[in-house]
């Protein structure tokens, strides 16, 4: 009877892949991250493009799965977040994805960074769920990081930054967490 539905000649193709987004979603997390992305490219479109002010780096498609995976076994199943360093942006989003009970707040002391994170958040049309990334550099003390989402954080997150960073970075890192 599916493959009726599927051949009729009633049924546009778009239909057709409508069904099969929803059954490859209810299955894979990876496999629904990578049709999210496609089916926005496709049914959005660019129209935004000139505007569109994402950076992307190579390592984070490679390692955000494997990230998220690792995450989902130490993540509180609620609250905020706060993420230290989110450069681009692409492993924000793809947690806000994973992990939608909980607010991901970017922050990054780079203007251009910040622009690339509002704009992967505006792509993913996760603007109502994200908030725009804070201006955060970890050195100057104390953090300025409540926001009208979040007053306190129940975790912080840092992927971007220790292995490039001066130990001065690092430190202040983890002074800043405790407080």
């Amino acid at each position: 009877m599916m493959v009726s539905c599927f051949t009729s000649s009633r049924e546009s193709p778009r239909d057709f892949l409508y069904l099969v987004v929803v059954f490859i979603l209810s299955f894979s997390t990876k496999i629904s991250l990578w049709i999210r992305e496609w089916v926005t490219n496709q049914f959005y479109g660019f129209a935004n493009e000139s505007m569109d002010e994402r950076l992307f780096f190579p390592a984070t498609q490679r390692n955000r799965l494997a990230i998220g995976e690792v995450l989902s076994e130490f993540l509180p199943k609620r609250g905020c977040i706060l993420e230290i360093g989110s450069g681009s942006g692409e492993h924000a989003v793809t947690f806000q994805d994973m992990f939608p009970q909980i607010l991901w707040q970017t922050s990054d002391p780079d203007a251009s960074c910040r622009k690339s994170i509002s704009s992967w958040i505006s792509h993913y049309h996760l603007s109502s769920k994200m908030p725009e990334p804070i201006d955060l550099d970890v050195k100057q003390r104390p953090w300025q990081v409540k926001t009208k989402f979040c007053s306190t954080f129940q975790c912080v997150i840092c992927i971007n930054m220790i292995h490039i960073a001066s130990w001065d970075c690092t430190k202040a890192l983890f002074e800043g967490s405790k407080d």
